[in-house]
């Protein structure tokens, strides 16, 4: 058995954006040219790629030892357009936003959102070299906040002499209080060791959304206002706040469900099952829960207990029980579909019963 495989660094090519091409907005826009085409082009260029074989002698070998052959033209079929849907936007969705050809809609969100949650109590936390940027960043998120709906007032502010993780844990720690809403930090670097250590504070030790972010992003005034609005809409969805919806055509209540495993390479022997449920005819707002389960275990035993709770959440919610439950189940192979209608399916239909015994 092999327990190490060496490379030799001579011989390897690196693969992949580096994160210096990632923040370089001049090289990820000559490659979008490339990278976001439409389909009749790429569908020309993977044609005109196919039609090249016959004239490359080494293709032409190499396809007739294995046998292989390409049509030159793709195979055609009848099929439907669908109508573009329309997004719902502004007060009890009174505003539309119809779909261009590229279902692109970001641009008609920088105002009047679904609902907005008002940004009272919140802590901004940064280093001394990111003082500058933070307060062009706050200048910029207090013009775009009002104009996507949301009220807010002046942050308590935290500036941090050093860029240590304990620095930023224990401004946390001493100027939390049970009314905060949001924490927000604007980190000089990426720093995996200290996101991780943040996230874990607000997450396990003082429960309270946070929102991460890295100073270089905020560093360049043409595109603060931008990166304001997108944070914006981000600390409104963090405190259970709407962006926008879609008309949803059935007059049922129902709830829609999506479930998931995620295995961590870092953390060895667990791995976890993500579970959310819609709570609103909209599907804009969410019951979530996880689970934790042995790694390389794809089916989420604890499943009975999460669907129990989001059907309990939403008779709370709602008055009464969803008429139809839709599941989407993802993190799964082909291979192990049968063992999620035998395994899984069964908890489901428990927990319907379990419920209440005219519950079906």
């Amino acid at each position: 058995m092999i327990d190490h495989i060496h490379l030799i660094p001579e011989l390897c090519t690196l693969t992949g954006l580096s994160e210096a091409m990632r923040s370089d907005f001049h090289v990820m826009k000559d490659l979008s040219v490339y990278t976001r085409i439409t389909p009749n082009v790429r569908m020309k260029e993977l044609t005109n790629f196919i039609g090249s074989f016959p004239r490359n002698q080494e293709a032409n070998t190499y396809l007739q030892k294995w046998q292989v052959s390409f049509e030159a033209q793709p195979v055609r079929i009848n099929a439907r357009i669908m109508d573009r849907e329309k997004i719902l936007t502004g007060h009890q969705g009174k505003n539309e936003i119809s779909l261009g050809e590229n279902a692109e809609w970001s641009r008609d969100l920088r105002k009047d959102l679904l609902s907005c949650i008002g940004l009272h109590n919140w802590l901004l936390i940064y280093t001394a070299r990111d003082s500058k940027n933070a307060m062009e960043f706050l200048n910029a998120f207090n013009t775009v906040a009002p104009r996507l709906g949301m009220e807010t007032r002046p942050p308590l502010i935290c500036e941090l002499r050093d860029d240590r993780t304990e620095s930023f844990i224990r401004a946390i720690r001493q100027n939390l209080s049970p009314q905060t809403q949001m924490v927000v930090c604007i980190l000089p670097t990426i720093r995996k060791d200290r996101y991780d250590a943040i996230k874990k504070f607000c997450c396990l030790e003082a429960p309270v959304p946070s929102q991460c972010i890295v100073g270089r992003t905020i560093n360049k005034k043409q595109t603060v206002m931008s990166v304001a609005t997108k944070i914006a809409m981000q600390i409104n969805c963090k405190m259970g706040g709407e962006l926008w919806t879609v008309l949803i055509p059935s007059k049922m209540l129902m709830m829609v469900v999506g479930i998931d495993s995620y295995h961590d390479s870092a953390t060895r022997g667990r791995s976890v099952g993500g579970f959310v449920a819609s709570m609103n005819h909209d599907l804009s707002r969410y019951f979530s829960r996880c689970t934790f389960q042995h790694t390389g275990q794809e089916l989420i035993d604890g499943l009975k207990v999460c669907m129990t709770s989001a059907l309990r959440k939403f008779q709370e919610i709602n008055g009464k029980l969803p008429e139809r439950v839709i599941i989407y189940r993802d993190g799964v192979g082909d291979g192990q579909l049968p063992a999620v209608v035998e395994y899984e399916l069964p908890q489901v239909i428990d927990t319907f019963r379990m419920i209440g015994t005219d519950y079906r």
